[in-house]
């Protein structure tokens, strides 16, 4: 057996419905739960970063570097390179933002990691009407979940900074 097939005693379909998603519980978590969950782990990585950053700026200040720092923020200063680590700062902060919408609609569409979207047969009759395409699911709360997934994935493409 090849190292990409599913064993035989595995069971892919364990922990999920009908439709192949997260059973619907009173522990399933919704949309507005996850939203603000995620956004205090961002808030809460921010904040941490933050403290982090002080300290090794204080540290190094303290240990003999602050001659270096002290010529290093002048030359952001007179160069008038504060809008650009703004800007990469705002760029960071926008994904983080986008994450935390992503990660919240997967949770009300109660889709598991690593599925990245919801796709569905778009039949107009019969069993299956030929079935020529699969489609992702555009409407409720699995379509807000491909269109958030989606967002998030075009903003990866197309940003041009590594972040």
């Amino acid at each position: 057996m090849s190292s990409n097939s599913v064993s035989s005693n595995e069971d892919e379909f364990a922990n999920r419905d009908h439709l192949g998603l997260q059973p619907l519980t009173q522990e399933t978590e919704t949309e507005d739960r996850a939203f603000f969950k995620y956004l205090r782990l961002v808030l809460a990585v921010l904040l941490v970063g933050l403290v982090v950053a002080g300290l090794t700026y204080l540290a190094a200040k303290h240990l003999g570097s602050g001659a270096i720092l002290e010529r290093k923020f002048n030359f952001i200063h007179e160069n008038q390179l504060g809008y650009v680590f703004l800007c990469v700062w705002i760029a960071g902060m926008t994904r983080s933002g986008v994450t935390v919408l992503a990660n919240a609609a997967r949770a009300g569409a109660r889709v598991d990691r690593p599925d990245q979207h919801v796709y569905k047969i778009m039949e107009s009759s019969g069993s299956l009407k030929d079935a020529p395409y699969v489609l992702m699911a555009n409407t409720g709360t699995v379509g807000r979940f491909n269109r958030a997934q989606r967002a998030a994935f075009n903003m990866d493409e197309s940003l041009p900074l590594p972040l």
